[in-house]
């Protein structure tokens, strides 16, 4: 986007200069949405009555005389006030050429612009040369808009078709250090959920300290950033981002876009979480009492879970040992090859144990979950598995 820094810098033909502040380098930046041009005429008609678009340069053209003073000098302050109502950003007139140092503004005109932070500038360019400007101006803000449209669309097509996929925060996190050439860290108070690079954690690390010292500082530097990802929730969650160099405004809601997807994909598995922890404690506790013998006990319970799953007169009753580190993960094989037809639970009693509950159906093939547990086990080189009459495979996992 256009800035009056960028403006005098590439469109030297426009001559034009700074006339007040003397110091016009925190001026330089300030982003120009458009260019409104107003002759001096309307200005003495019009007085400050019209609104004018906001993030405006207000170009007055007409020669200036030598010394402003009188009806147009008011008409200038009263332009200067509104100005400030529509948070334009800045106010450039006409003069006339081969005047080098003429200040045409007087004193209490500067004193204004110093009040309402609106610089002053002036122009020896002829009219027809501002013609473009406001075209050129637009075609850069078309430019950015094309650029940030982009990367929002990118950012959307990183959620993934479940919110709870685990990997979903670390591709979010890439995405985003790469998108804004930034170090990304999503973390809880005591664990790292994402980091890219991998260095991020470590570099980071200080500014989430602060931040737990006291809440209230925003960030801890002028490129670093810190946002909640769940406020309202009052989770501990935060995306933490650092670079290099400043970032702009657009950068800026660019991270709060991902902070609210990272908060999406957060909820999910904290929920997912909560929901497979019940899910579990209910299997186990149906187990248990499968074991016990209390059978309408453990139907009634699994009712809402899996209806009709123990409906069956038998079942069997399988044991798959493994390593207590490797657990988890033969959990999860087993769960996926009992694809709903048996109860899949951890041994409470053991670490290094995963317990299948099988009702057996008359119209079921013999072999079709013993089979593919056998082929299960075989494939993770399990130590053995045992059923409710015998042990069928050996290995190691």
């Amino acid at each position: 986007m256009s800035t009056l820094g960028s403006l005098l810098a590439v469109e030297p033909e426009l001559e034009l200069t700074f006339a007040w502040p003397r110091n016009a380098v925190p001026h330089n930046n300030a982003k120009i949405a458009g260019l409104a041009v107003i002759s001096s005429t309307e200005l003495l008609e019009d007085g400050h009555t019209r609104t004018l678009p906001a993030g405006s340069l207000v170009l007055v053209i007409g020669e200036i005389p030598f010394r402003v003073r009188g009806r147009i000098a008011a008409a200038l302050e009263a332009l200067l006030q509104q100005m400030a109502l529509d948070e334009c950003v800045g106010l450039v007139v006409s003069t006339a050429p081969g005047q080098p140092g003429h200040q045409p503004f007087p004193q209490s005109i500067r004193d204004l612009s110093d009040d309402l932070s609106i610089p002053l500038l002036m122009t020896t360019a002829r009219s027809d040369l501002w013609a473009q400007v406001d075209a050129r101006i637009q075609h850069a803000r078309l430019i950015v808009a094309e650029h940030r449209a982009g990367q929002l669309d990118a950012l959307v097509q990183q959620l993934p078709s479940q919110l709870a996929d685990p990997k979903a925060m670390q591709r979010i996190a890439d995405w985003l250090a790469q998108a804004l050439s930034v170090q990304v860290l999503v973390s809880e108070t005591e664990r790292v959920l994402a980091a890219s690079p991998q260095t991020a954690a470590e570099h980071l690390a200080h500014a989430i300290i602060r931040q737990s010292v006291d809440s209230s500082i925003p960030d801890t530097g002028p490129h670093t950033q810190l946002i909640t990802l769940a406020p309202a929730t009052g989770t501990q969650t935060v995306l933490a981002v650092a670079r290099r160099s400043p970032f702009d405004d657009s950068e800026l809601r660019l991270l709060q876009h991902a902070a609210k997807l990272l908060g999406l994909v957060e909820q999910a598995c904290r929920e997912y979480r909560a929901v497979a922890t019940a899910s579990h404690a209910t299997r186990l506790a149906a187990v248990e009492l499968l074991l016990d013998g209390e059978v309408s006990k453990a139907r009634r319970i699994m009712q809402n879970l899996q209806p009709g799953l123990l409906d069956a007169d038998m079942a069997r009753v399988f044991v798959v040992e493994t390593s207590a580190t490797r657990r988890d993960t033969t959990l999860r094989r087993c769960e996926t090859v009992a694809a709903g037809r048996a109860l899949v639970v951890a041994d409470p009693q053991r670490r290094d144990r995963v317990l299948i509950i099988h009702p057996v159906w008359l119209d079921e093939a013999p072999d079709s979950v013993v089979g593919e547990l056998t082929r299960l086990v075989c494939a993770l080189r399990s130590r053995c598995l045992s059923e409710s009459g015998g042990c069928v495979s050996a290995g190691q996992v």
